[in-house]
């Protein structure tokens, strides 16, 4: 089974309204290519080429300056999610709390700035979406959840994140998964190659350059990356695809596809599999998104 939704057309990001909140979701992104001088007091560049933005149905986001006050009240939150992270991808975190909470925080430990997630109503439980730079200069950071309820965030949830290094350029199109499964990325570029476990090198130049957990057996860093070097993808349309070739005894599997393309806007797009797995090799898969470069 798998469902699938992109959260592309709520994003948005401007100048004058970096700090304001937006009806449904602001966030500021660091796209691959893109540099944003900043004037100092603007600069909070620390945190944003970490975590280049954060996503949430049902809520707000906005970046701040800073540290966010602490409230000894509020409920200690707890965040599970994928702890291998990569340039350029992006993950899912579940945030929960033991009480419902209207607010909930995200941040790097020792980069100025931190995310304000404001929720439409009280939740104990929270998906959020973190999409991350395309250099991440360090091989772990350490990550900081926690939620509120009106007066600032209460104890922090530490998880270490390890970096696995993957190229990135023209376009860049990736898979996370929160499973000791095997999840398979396919993409067939404007000429019709398809790239995938069985075709790693295609003729135009893209390339699966990290491949996860094959046939449930390691390495597994529930990452996989297909990438067209700087000034090498080819223009016309593209078509990704997941699929679910074993689920190595993991119940479910929640995925996250991002695509990262020179000059457009970042797009996320989720689902799940349920399952033994197909096993599939050339053509299969499900389909998530087709887009154009």
């Amino acid at each position: 089974m798998q469902e699938s939704r992109s959260l592309a057309d709520c994003r948005s990001w401007s100048p004058s309204s970096r700090w304001g909140r937006v009806a449904v979701v602001a966030s500021f992104l660091l796209l691959s290519g893109c540099r944003l001088f900043l004037t100092p007091e603007e600069d909070v560049l620390a945190l944003s080429s970490i975590i280049a933005a954060v996503e949430v149905e049902g809520g707000t986001v906005a970046l701040q300056e800073g540290s966010p006050s602490h409230d000894a009240t509020a409920p200690r939150a707890d965040a599970s999610g994928n702890q291998a992270i990569i340039p350029g991808g992006g993950t899912g975190f579940v945030v929960t709390a033991d009480a419902p909470f209207t607010q909930v925080f995200a941040w790097a430990d020792g980069a100025d700035g931190y995310y304000w997630v404001e929720l439409d109503a009280p939740r104990d439980s929270v998906d959020l979406i973190l999409v991350y730079g395309s250099s991440l200069a360090e091989n772990q950071y350490d990550f900081r959840f926690a939620v509120g309820d009106g007066a600032g965030p209460g104890d922090a949830q530490s998880r270490l994140m390890g970096v696995v290094t993957v190229g990135t350029g023209d376009v860049q199109v990736s898979v996370s998964w929160d499973a000791p499964s095997d999840v398979d990325l396919y993409v067939v570029d404007p000429q019709g190659e398809e790239i995938y476990y069985g075709n790693r090198q295609a003729a135009s130049g893209g390339e699966l350059d990290l491949d996860s957990n094959a046939a449930c057996h390691g390495p597994d860093v529930q990452n996989e990356n297909i990438t067209w070097p700087e000034d090498s993808a080819p223009r016309g349309e593209y078509t990704v695809r997941v699929n679910h070739w074993d689920n190595c005894e993991a119940s479910r599997t929640n995925w996250v596809v991002t695509v990262q393309v020179r000059g457009q806007v970042a797009r996320t797009y989720t689902g799940s599999f349920t399952g033994a797995g197909n096993q599939g090799g050339a053509g299969a898969g499900e389909l998530v998104t087709t887009f154009v470069y």
